[in-house]
């Protein structure tokens, strides 16, 4: 199971710098995951604008779909990659 406080190991093994994304609160020029209001959100924070906002009912979904939308930006940028625990 994945959760708010084990995806960032997760992005933090493919690679993904850690200014690029949130996990637990909203911040300009960053993927942001949070929970608000009884439900979890994954978006793209720009200048106080959401964009590409998606709500789900379940945390494992919206830390899935985050991952999901890192490994998406990674490979466009050509550098994702796997570093396995203990590297």
């Amino acid at each position: 199971m994945i959760t708010i406080d084990t995806v960032g190991i997760f992005l933090e093994r493919m690679g993904v710098p850690a200014q690029s994304f949130t996990i637990g609160g909203e911040a300009d020029n960053r993927w942001c995951l949070l929970e608000e209001d009884g439900s979890w959100k994954v978006f793209w924070s720009e200048r106080g604008t959401r964009f590409d906002e998606v709500t789900l009912a379940d945390e494992e979904a919206a830390c899935y779909l985050l991952l999901g939308r890192m490994a998406q930006r990674q490979l466009m940028q050509g550098v994702l990659q796997y570093v396995p625990p203990g590297a």
